[in-house]
Formats: structure tokens, sequence, C-alpha cells
């Protein structure tokens, strides 16, 4: 069963929509749950430049590192749900 583009488009929007409110929210309310959710582009962005770096190339790093996460788990569970709707 191959992805189909409208299903892969959806998929990256929801995951590049949810990383940018994410950063968003965390920059504003300064949560450390809002923090955790965007561990792996922290790393990546830390990785790259430095914890203590900061600045815009950093975010933007850190939301497209996660968007591309939060994109493939989307596919993922889409995926899941089918094969299992299709078992039932």
């Amino acid at each position: 069963m191959a992805l189909s583009h409208k299903r892969v488009f959806v998929a990256a929007a929801a995951g590049f929509s949810f990383s940018a409110v994410l950063a968003v929210l965390e920059a504003t309310r300064h949560l450390d749950v809002l923090m955790i959710l965007q561990l792996p582009g922290f790393l990546s962005g830390a990785f790259i430049w430095g914890v203590h770096s900061g600045g815009n190339s950093f975010e933007v790093v850190l939301v497209l590192v996660n968007g591309v996460i939060y994109s493939a788990l989307l596919l993922i569970a889409v995926r899941v749900v089918i094969r299992l709707k299709h078992k039932l």
C-alpha cells in the first residue's frame, strides 16, 4: 500500500503547523511540557550551533526538525489505524 500524495501533504501540513504552534507557545508561556515536546528539534539545533547560540536560525531548525518528526509520526499513526481497520 503506497502513500498517497494527499496523505503526505496533509501529514506535513499538520506536523509543521503543530511544530510552529508549539514553538510560539513555548516562547510565550515558558512551559516545560512544551519544551519536552520540542526536544528533538532542540537537540538538533544545539548539536549544530551550540546550546547558547539562540537566534532565529536555532528556532528555524527546531521547527523544521520537529515538523519532520511530527509528520512522520502522523503518517505512522494513520497507517496503523488503516491496517487495524482492515483487520476488523
